[in-house]
């Protein structure tokens, strides 16, 4: 369970008030910030222990700090600027890199929990609500043209294919994991969101952090305005349910760390850490359902990924022998040994009968 501590929150004030060189520079943009937080009634200059004892709000850590990390009532600051927001978090990191301090823009695990759901204003147009469905190595091929066979094996993705648009020319950043999924949440290609690979240190969960690309992810720029986020299954790689923090912006997560054999999984749910004997699809499913049904209010953004099919390929068990019919033609490719014309990692994977 994600707790607050008094060491922690006594650690946190004395960043955020002692006189350090790095931290008391602002930048225009954070002056911005302070500004609509000043309008929202609260205090410019304020240290927190003068504010508490006046009874009002300190400007830096009730206000400044918050919204840097995507856990503000944005409401109350109807006209800050989401890249206001964005410049400032940016320049309080290299402030604080600059001084050799603690960044007061990225929070430890134990200081984290889901962001508070939003109302929007009065009379703000209906905006639609988001489903994306992610899904981990699935293959064109496994879209049979046999439109019996894929009624029986897939019959909602044969209804969504029926009633929606199918994309086939398309293009990714990168065909790897967390590259793809990086560039998904923020928008960015791999040079410029520095997560180049799965495993540190130009990859996965550890780069994408230490790039600062949390706090540019879609989750932050729709909490800011007004949307429910929901985040379930597979994150990113090396993201550790019991270790690491919910990431900026997200006010409903559901997500484990190494859920490809999909059981005996543990799953971070808003912070406290369960386990299912369910398959880590069915679970995902059924989490997704009630948040659907139950949880959520319009408008809102919910996030689906599996980590099905990728291998070791564990299904449920009611489809392990659900389709004996079902084959795949094989092109030349399959089960083809690297020549000597092959780049060294394909050169290094063995075939079946190698």
């Amino acid at each position: 369970m994600i707790r607050r501590t008094s060491a922690l929150i006594a650690l946190l004030t004395c960043l955020l008030c002692a006189p350090s060189p790095g931290l008391t520079q602002t930048s225009a943009a954070c002056d911005a910030v302070i500004k609509a937080c000043t309008d929202a009634g609260m205090m410019n200059g304020q240290s927190q222990t003068k504010a508490k004892a006046k009874g009002k709000k300190s400007t830096r850590n009730d206000c400044l700090v918050p919204v840097l990390r995507g856990q503000a009532d944005m409401t109350k600051m109807p006209g800050l600027d989401p890249t206001t927001v964005a410049e400032c978090r940016a320049s309080r990191k290299k402030s604080a890199a600059r001084s050799g301090g603690a960044s007061d823009v990225a929070s430890p695990a134990a200081a984290v929990a889901p962001v508070a759901a939003l109302r929007p204003p009065a009379g703000r147009p209906a905006t639609p609500n988001i489903v994306m469905v992610l899904v981990d190595d699935f293959s064109m091929n496994l879209m049979t043209q046999d439109q019996g066979i894929l009624q029986k094996s897939m019959p909602n993705l044969a209804q969504m294919m029926k009633d929606g648009v199918s994309f086939s020319h398309y293009y990714v950043t990168d065909s790897l994991c967390c590259p793809s999924r990086t560039s998904i949440f923020t928008g960015l290609m791999p040079h410029n969101s520095g997560v180049f690979t799965n495993h540190p240190p130009n990859g996965g969960y550890g780069a994408f952090m230490t790039h600062g690309d949390d706090g540019k992810a879609f989750a932050v720029a729709l909490h800011a305005a007004f949307y429910q986020t929901a985040m379930m299954g597979k994150y990113l790689n090396g993201y550790e349910p019991d270790r690491d923090p919910i990431p900026q912006g997200w006010s409903q997560w559901d997500v484990a760390g190494n859920g490809y054999a999909n059981f005996n999984y543990v799953l971070n749910q808003n912070g406290a850490l369960i386990r299912s004997p369910l398959h880590l699809t069915d679970e995902l499913s059924q989490l997704a359902q009630d948040y659907l049904t139950k949880s959520a209010a319009a408008p809102f953004f919910l996030e689906v990924a599996t980590f099905s099919p990728h291998a070791p390929f564990v299904p449920p068990v009611r489809y392990a022998s659900a389709f004996p019919e079902l084959t795949y033609p094989k092109t030349p490719a399959y089960l083809a040994k690297p020549d000597a014309a092959a780049p060294a990692w394909l050169a290094k994977m063995k075939t079946p009968d190698a």
